[in-house]
């Protein structure tokens, strides 16, 4: 499970802009689909004013990573955004770097679950680190 989110603490519109889409998004639950990155859909049940509303998101949570590249408020924001959006390759890149930022156990199931079709390898790993920091998910097992 992905971790909730942390109430605003900072003054900056990009900072609430991220938490509202932290609230939107837990509301909204996992993406229906995830086509790879290079695909033009989007999505099925993610409606066009949703679609705004994550892509203002993303770069309201990359405004954010500017001035601070390691925040996990906006690496998870930017993370699921990516996801619901169905840019797999962009989303696992958000994961990576919150769970090098956070070192929590949750991010390497997320990056093996989004990493298994595209590439085998780089799940395996994160999988293995997983399992290393105590993880248990019997769906990882059957890899």
């Amino acid at each position: 499970m992905i971790r909730r989110f942390r109430p605003a603490r900072r003054g900056t519109a990009g900072f609430c802009a991220v938490t509202a889409l932290l609230v939107v998004l837990s509301a909204c639950g996992s993406p229906k689909s995830a086509p790879r990155s290079g695909s033009a859909s989007v999505p099925s049940g993610v409606s066009e004013p949703l679609q705004e509303s994550l892509t203002q998101a993303i770069e309201a949570a990359e405004s954010i990573l500017k001035l601070s590249p390691n925040d996990p408020d906006a690496l998870l924001a930017a993370a699921l955004a990516t996801e619901h959006l169905g840019q797999i390759d962009r989303a696992i890149q958000y994961y990576a770097r919150l769970q090098a930022a956070t070192r929590e156990t949750e991010y390497l199931l997320k990056l093996a679950q989004l990493q298994k079709s595209s590439n085998p390898a780089a799940s395996e790993r994160a999988a293995s680190g997983f399992f290393e920091q105590g993880g248990e998910d019997d769906s990882l097992r059957m890899w």
